[in-house]
């Protein structure tokens, strides 16, 4: 099992670390890859002056991470840690990352932002969940690890083409006896069967096997119907499976992930449907 956790060297990246290790160390052989990325700033400088900062960002960037495993391994006994650093946007360093490392999961911070601050601020997250092919699971600031005892997956009823992307979920649900709620929002919960409606669609063998509620969730929208169903029984993990979205909808509205990877007070886990 291998994990990318990017990081800033921030409290929210250490607490997206922590929670990879707890969630993953008993799986075999973990091994966690730390990634800090960095980029040049905007300016209009000479290439020589250029060319000297890239150098000394990069060495800064090698120091900070050694002694950032330094501390890590001193807190974490026996544990596997690589350390890369690549110059580059996150969500292209995370991609290049994953596929000369063969990663089988991202897990990094997110702020959590909320209001007037979520709608100006950029996503380091929603940039990684749409670049990066492997899931990702985007934990919230200050999230403390706890047993995976919750899930809810949020269904669009609308067919998994691959349905072997959920086996993360599966082994997650194996190793901490899991219940999966799984939801549907509509504007009307009583137009819909959701459990006859789910048992059509082709799940993955061992989705079949886990223990599972259904709920149909009455709200205008799908984002905001999500979070108060997981606030609602205090779920420790939601699940979605983006759809790749079309040209006009990156342009005119943000996507269900993209929104709840901004306001989700719980980890998410993102699975790209490809």
């Amino acid at each position: 099992m291998k994990v990318l956790i990017p990081t800033d060297f921030s409290k929210s990246a250490r607490v997206a670390f922590d929670y990879a290790y707890q969630l993953y160390k008993e799986f075999d052989n973990p091994e966690f890859v730390l990634l800090n990325s960095f980029e040049m700033p905007a300016a209009g400088s000479a290439g020589g002056v250029m060319m000297n900062l890239e150098e000394a960002m990069s060495k800064e960037s090698i120091n900070d991470l050694k002694l950032e495993v330094q501390a890590l391994q001193a807190k974490y006994k026996n544990i596997n840690i690589t350390s890369v650093s690549r110059y580059g946007t996150l969500e292209n360093s995370v991609a290049r990352t994953g596929n000369e490392y063969g990663i089988d999961v991202v897990v990094m911070g997110t702020h959590g932002a909320s209001g007037l601050k979520r709608a100006l601020m950029g996503s380091n997250t929603e940039k990684v969940i749409e670049n990066v092919h492997v899931p990702v699971i985007s934990v919230p600031r200050y999230w403390e690890f706890r047993p995976i005892k919750t899930i809810v997956y949020a269904t669009d009823l609308k067919r998994i083409e691959n349905t072997d992307a959920i086996n993360n979920i599966c082994k997650m649900a194996k190793y901490f006896d899991t219940t999966l709620h799984i939801v549907y929002v509509a504007e009307d919960a009583s137009a819909i069967d959701l459990e006859n409606e789910v048992s059509k669609l082709p799940l993955n063998e061992c989705l079949k096997k886990m223990k599972k509620d259904f709920k149909v969730i009455e709200s205008d929208n799908i984002a905001d119907g999500i979070d108060e169903y997981v606030r609602e029984i205090d779920a420790d993990l939601v699940v979605l499976i983006p759809k790749a979205a079309s040209f006009w909808q990156k342009i005119f509205k943000r996507s269900v992930t993209g929104q709840m990877a901004f306001q989700s007070k719980v980890p998410m886990l993102s699975i790209k449907d490809i």
